[in-house]
């Protein structure tokens, strides 16, 4: 299903008044603040549905702000869940058997107010200094009953102390894998992860989830309420259906222990499946429909969940013949593995430009260097399972096949055939986005001749 950005007049003043600001007044958290979240949670999180969810709201944020990526040499999770839905359990199933390493932003939330901290002095500058305690930290006793009774008040605490947070797990991220290039998986614990707007820090989003009757017979008995003040805390949270929306992976969580075990064992075994090869760490370029940079991934990351990304596509021709170059792909590709590709080229990296992915793409795969790829044209691709946006390219050299240097990894063999053979071939034999290319190509070059 494609997602299509068609705005109201409403909307669209809505976005002026938000996101118009004058240059030097957008900070590095600038969507955090009131306005910004208010409207990533009324507008894009009751819109959209599917794996895209995560990435789309960034369309309509400037691209500066979008900085922050996850460590090429660790997996980051985000996990969340409504109270009573075994959160802890699960996380102590991922220390257990994933063998993460965990970062809790509760507890981090204790050091983002601490003395000497921005954050402590608009909490004051805020609420006054009857928060404080003798020795100058945050009094919870007293901060409580003020935010607790009045929700403005309350957002005006998470709009002071979520971006101070948000700082710390970034810093704490990249803090981890620096300091043990071992740590390879990284688990973000936040209640609140998807409320405060830090999805983009983690690579997925894992949501604990259970029934509403379940949730509220746990909630009674774990925490000895009535059935009413049961209802009252799950209905202070945001609904499972918010969660969902977000989510890259969903856990449910309606049975016993055993059984929520059993779930976590399999999806751990399928977060390992997916960051199996050793291109899924690579970062790339998430796009939007038009093709505009809203964030980035890893490429393992942008596969599993359907992400927009970027691909270059090179049709290169055999000058003495005028046949094309057509790659078989190494059998140990995951996308592919033995087909034809007549338009063989990669997926953009991030902050890569198209060009520099084909010229980078044909020198490692087939050894061609020192030449200058002709850009044809553009295609856009959906065939429900990947989603990418190309740019095809072209050039003629004079290299026989014999004298090509394929990389092993990439591309078994390389043969020579006529466009008329690509074209009236079996199609199952070829690459599906490879054969799209090819035949857009072919178009655009009868258009211009």
């Amino acid at each position: 299903m494609s997602c299509k950005f068609t705005f109201s007049n409403v909307l669209y003043s809505e976005l002026q008044k938000i996101f118009l600001k004058p240059k030097g007044q957008c900070s590095s958290d600038f969507y955090q603040t009131k306005p910004v979240r208010s409207f990533i949670r009324r507008f894009f999180i009751s819109k959209y549905v599917g794996g895209y969810t995560r990435h789309c709201f960034f369309t309509c944020i400037p691209s500066a702000l979008i900085m922050f990526r996850t460590p090429e040499n660790a997996i980051v999770i985000g996990l969340s869940g409504g109270i009573a839905t075994g959160k802890s359990t699960a996380l102590a199933l991922l220390e257990r058997i994933g063998n993460a390493t965990v970062i809790n932003a509760d507890l981090l939330g204790h050091e983002a107010y601490k003395p000497g901290t921005t954050c402590l002095e608009q909490l004051i500058q805020h609420f006054g200094v009857g928060i404080l305690s003798e020795d100058g930290t945050v009094n919870r006793a007293a901060l409580g009953p003020i935010v607790f009774a009045d929700p403005e008040q309350m957002k005006s605490l998470n709009s002071i102390v979520w971006p101070s947070i948000r700082q710390l797990l970034k810093q704490q991220i990249h803090a981890i894998t620096e300091s043990d290039p071992g740590v390879s998986f990284i688990v973000v614990e936040a209640a609140v992860l998807i409320e405060a707007g830090w999805v983009d820090i983690v690579d997925e989003v894992w949501v604990t989830l259970s029934s509403h009757e379940k949730q509220k017979m746990r909630l009674m008995s774990r925490n000895n309420l009535t059935a009413q003040d049961a209802e009252t805390r799950i209905k202070s949270q945001i609904s499972n259906e918010e969660r969902i929306q977000v989510a890259h992976v969903r856990i449910w969580n309606d049975d016993d222990t055993a059984a929520l075990e059993k779930t976590m064992n399999d999806e751990i075994q399928k977060l390992k499946s997916r960051y199996a090869s050793p291109a899924a760490m690579e970062q790339v370029d998430i796009v939007d429909e038009h093709d505009q940079v809203v964030s980035s991934a890893k490429r393992a990351t942008a596969y599993s969940f359907n992400m927009i990304i970027r691909c270059s596509f090179v049709v290169l021709i055999h000058k003495p013949t005028g046949q094309v170059y057509v790659q078989r792909r190494s059998k140990t590709k995951a996308v592919g593995p033995g087909v034809l590709d007549p338009a063989p080229g990669g997926v953009v990296g991030a902050k890569e430009s198209y060009q520099a992915n084909a010229t980078r793409e044909m020198a490692e795969e087939m050894g061609i260097r020192g030449v200058s790829f002709e850009p044809i044209g553009a295609l856009w691709i959906d065939d429900g399972k990947n989603r990418c946006w190309g740019h095809i390219f072209t050039a003629e050299i004079s290299t026989s096949v014999e004298n090509l240097i394929l990389q092993d990894s990439e591309v078994q063999n390389v043969c020579l055939m006529s466009v008329a053979d690509i074209l009236n071939g079996d199609e199952s034999l070829y690459l599906n986005d490879g054969l799209a290319a090819f035949k857009h190509f072919c178009k655009l070059k009868n258009a211009l001749s």
